[in-house]
């Protein structure tokens, strides 16, 4: 008896679950005020998080580089809700402003250096530089004047002439971001920092930019096209094939670096990894026709459907004007993460992977400062299906769970 109320209970809870996805996947429209008002609750969780629950210190336990990620993906969310036209205020932007700051103060204080080698070229390696410099240069971005700028400012040019002459005494056009172990995608945020420097002051890297992206086209894989996920450190040469984790990442970044050439590396990545799955778009951790396992920068691989990939392909998709297919991925890990907002705070998952709720701010915000397009030409999802199935799964459970009922019915049916 108490094994058959414990099945009632798991039922009803799947159940729930089932239904509450397909009412969060039912279409709505949030203009931009209250996708900002959204994402800052997002944001407020995240900061209690950090300042509050120790969040760096937990992220580091679990990923090589989780305290200078989260740190870094927090401080650029608040800087892209208020870049451009996305400022709604000045208590926003002077909130912003000051959470950036403590973000890049944090990433950039000595005890966070232990994790990475000092003796790499740039110093601590082209990873921490590179996310370093990227939300220092987003800051400067967003921030025209404020109180101490000067100092960030010269921070900031002394570490993009440090990663240029890293660049230069090079013959690859990926630095290390450990001592033989280099990934396309860190080079990728780092030359997004160097990037907005042009944009900010006056141009200064401009060859150097043209020089990286042609070295870029002569080492892709052979056979999507795509940068490699990971590259031997000494002669370029792909050692870990294309995956999901690592080409949205880039492709975010390079967006911001060369957008025509970034663009034709997109095309590539939607024929190779975007999809769907149970008729929701999905983003796969492995090129269409190949497969492999989970690990700690994909995070859970499910029937080859990436978790990290799809989550931060929010913001790419939005980045290369994908808006309608944006949309609808947004809303399938809005609907698979079951959103709690509680005492304005927005938290994903129960506030139990924190690094997801991270990312999805910051792809959000980011998506609040690229312009909208029509470049839809894969299948997005089709939600009616998904009701569907979701329907046949429901009546299908109950009527396992209640066969023995059914089936005496039938029979004394049969019988009169």
């Amino acid at each position: 008896m108490k094994i058959k109320y414990v099945s009632l209970l798991f039922l009803v809870f799947i159940s729930i679950s089932i239904i509450w996805i397909n009412l969060l996947l039912i279409p709505t429209s949030l203009d931009r005020n209250e996708t900002v008002t959204d994402v800052v609750e997002q944001l407020t969780f995240i900061e209690d998080e950090l300042k509050v629950n120790n969040l760096a210190y937990k992220m580091q336990q679990l990923f090589p580089e989780g305290q200078v990620f989260v740190t870094a993906l927090y401080g650029l969310a608040w800087c892209e809700l208020v870049v451009g036209e996305s400022a709604p205020n000045s208590d926003l932007k002077e909130r912003a402003l000051n959470e950036a700051l403590y973000a890049y103060d944090y990433i950039n204080q000595t005890s966070t250096t232990k994790t990475f080698q000092e003796n790499l070229n740039p110093r601590f390696g082209i990873f921490y530089t590179g996310w370093k410099n990227y939300l220092l240069s987003k800051i400067l971005l967003a921030h025209p004047n404020f109180k101490g700028r000067k100092l960030y400012e010269k921070s900031y040019k002394t570490q993009c002439l440090e990663i240029t002459e890293a660049l230069s005494m090079s013959t690859l056009p990926f630095l290390e971001s450990y001592k033989n172990n280099s990934w396309p995608a860190d080079m990728c945020v780092a030359m997004a920092s160097i990037s907005n420097h042009d944009k900010i002051f006056k141009p200064s890297f401009s060859s150097e930019i043209r020089q990286w992206i042609a070295n870029l086209k002569s080492n892709l894989d052979t056979k999507t096209g795509l940068l490699p996920y990971k590259v031997n450190a000494k002669s370029g040469l792909g050692i870990q094939p294309p995956r999901g984790s690592g080409t949205t990442l880039y492709l975010r970044m390079l967006k911001e670096v060369d957008p025509i050439f970034g663009k034709s590396q997109y095309d590539l990545f939607k024929k190779n990894f975007v999809s769907t799955a149970l008729t929701l778009p999905c983003v796969w951790e492995y090129p269409v026709g190949t497969s492999g396992l989970g690990d700690i920068d994909s995070g859970p691989v499910i029937l080859g459907v990436g978790f990290s990939a799809t989550i931060v392909s929010i913001g790419t998709l939005g980045a290369y004007g994908d808006t309608k297919l944006c949309e609808d991925l947004y809303k399938t890990v809005n609907a698979f993460g079951f959103p709690i907002s509680i005492s304005n705070r927005k938290l994903y998952l129960f506030g139990l992977l924190p690094m997801a709720d991270a990312f999805i701010a910051w792809s959000r915000a980011s998506n609040l400062n690229f312009a909208s397009g029509d470049n839809n030409d894969v299948t997005t999802t089709t939600k009616w299906q998904f009701h569907i199935i979701s329907v046949v799964i429901l009546i299908s459970i109950w009527a396992f769970f209640y066969r023995k009922v059914l089936f005496r019915k039938l029979r004394k049916n049969q019988i009169q």
